[in-house]
């Protein structure tokens, strides 16, 4: 029994002697092969090596590896785009993980090491993409929240109650703040009933957009409203446009109509009570219609004037009979009666809100 045990132990004792001597003459066997390389065997094994250390998305190693081709071969054209590509790689890996200031250091690095222009170039576009890294998540802390507000505007919007949108707006006035203070001027929720619903924000103000998109772009028929604003007595606390847009901006034809006042409503104050037209990225441009009511205009008659690309077309000019507002600038249909401005009215643009000075 006990020699039996004996034998055994030998055994494996040979064995772990025979194993160990294998691995010893394997290490050798490739000391010695590696010592008989030629430089163009080493370069082509190490670009080899390099490129399936980029596929495994080891971006040091593959690195490691070609630069150890080109302390072979410096101009080695295979070894320099593989590590300009393993450079990228890495900073885009590390964009993703949102470690941008690690992202920009291995561009530099990359780029100070191999000159290469694409390095370089991809450098400014990091602020821009860390911003809207940064947007995105602070866009998802309010998202149950926005699209929530969306639901409720869409369905102001489908029953044509575009008062209720305008002042869902103002009353949502803090929750778009932190839309703001997210970095990004919109967001768009295309999970409502109807039409999706995107809310925007324009120098500070907000206005809501009811109608057809594509992709992200405003494309088609739609609504677009203001934020209620009841602060001033004499202007119109929110407008509603409706028209058609292309390229994200209200192109083609739109019909505006401003809701008055209390306070011109009470007194019988004259108001623009709707303007209608063509519109190119956001302005009036060829014969717009307007009507107004209240006052001596109260019969509502339509009033013609003509703008290009926003600016209104004088119709005539007359200092002595009105020296503070000189300028005709509208009509009515039988040219018996002028609308008069002045010249701050020349100088303004016109159009849809949120795209001009004013709507008028």
């Amino acid at each position: 029994m006990g020699e039996a045990m004996e034998e055994k132990k030998t055994s494996k004792k040979m064995l772990v002697g025979i194993g160990a001597a294998a691995a010893v003459i394997a290490v050798v066997a490739v000391v010695i092969l590696a010592a008989r390389e030629t430089p163009e065997q080493k370069v082509a094994r190490l670009l080899d090596l390099g490129n399936q250390y980029l596929l495994d998305l080891d971006y040091e190693q593959a690195i490691a590896s070609y630069d150890e081709v080109l302390s072979i071969e410096p101009q080695n054209e295979q070894a320099v785009e593989g590590e300009v590509n393993a450079y990228l790689a890495w900073s885009e890996a590390l964009v993703a993980e949102g470690d941008f200031d690690r992202a920009a250091e291995v561009l530099q690095t990359g780029y100070e090491k191999l000159g290469d222009e694409r390095l370089k170039t991809a450098l400014p576009g990091l602020d821009d993409r860390r911003a809207a890294y940064e947007a995105e998540a602070a866009l998802a802390d309010i998202k149950t929240e926005l699209d929530e507000f969306a639901v409720q505007a869409a369905a102001f919007c489908a029953a044509e109650d575009y008062e209720g949108a305008s002042r869902l707006l103002a009353d949502n006035s803090d929750l778009l703040a932190k839309l703001e203070a997210a970095g990004t001027d919109r967001y768009i929720c295309k999970e409502t009933e109807g039409n999706p619903v995107g809310v925007y924000v324009i120098d500070g103000k907000h206005y809501l957009y009811y109608g057809d998109y594509n992709g992200e772009m405003r494309e088609g028929n739609g609504v677009w409203i203001n934020e209620y604003n009841d602060e001033s007595e004499y202007n119109s606390p929110f407008t509603t446009s409706t028209g058609e847009w292309k390229n994200d901006l209200p192109n083609g034809h739109q019909r505006v109509v401003e809701e008055p006042s209390a306070i011109k409503v009470e007194n019988n104050y004259v108001y623009l009570s709707r303007i209608e037209g063509n519109v190119v990225d956001g302005l009036w441009d060829g014969e717009i219609v307007s009507e107004y009511k209240g006052g001596v205009h109260g019969s509502g008659d339509e009033w013609f004037s003509s703008f290009s690309k926003g600016n209104v077309t004088v119709i005539k000019e007359d200092r002595a009979l009105s020296p503070d507002m000189p300028f005709v600038t509208a009509q009515n249909a039988s040219g018996n009666n002028y609308l008069w401005n002045d010249q701050v009215y020349l100088d303004s643009s016109h159009g849809i809100i949120g795209f001009a000075e004013s709507t008028q």
